[in-house]
C-alpha cells in the first residue's frame, strides 16, 4: 500500500501519477480519472531524459546513410 497526497499545486505530476497507479493496477480516484488512458493505448511516461529521443534520432540517421553508416557507390 502507498499514500500520496496531491492538491493543485501538483498538477505537473497528476499524469505520472495515473500513469503509475494505472500501470501497477491500482485504483484512480475520480477527481484523476480523466487522465487515465484510453483502453488499449500505451502509457506515455516522460522522464526528462533524452536519451529515448536520441536513440531514435541515431537511429533515423543510420536509416538515411548518414552517422554510423555511408553509402558509396561507382559512377
Amino acid at each position: 500500500m502507498a499514500t500520496s497526497f496531491y492538491n493543485e499545486k501538483n498538477d505537473d505530476i497528476a499524469q505520472d501519477l495515473v500513469n503509475v497507479l494505472v500501470e501497477c493496477e491500482c485504483e484512480v480516484l475520480d477527481f484523476l480519472a480523466h487522465l487515465k488512458p484510453q483502453d488499449g493505448e500505451n502509457l506515455q511516461f516522460d522522464d526528462d531524459t533524452s536519451e529515448e529521443v536520441e536513440a531514435e534520432e541515431g537511429a533515423d540517421a543510420v536509416a538515411e546513410g548518414g552517422e554510423g553508416g555511408e553509402s558509396v557507390t561507382d559512377g
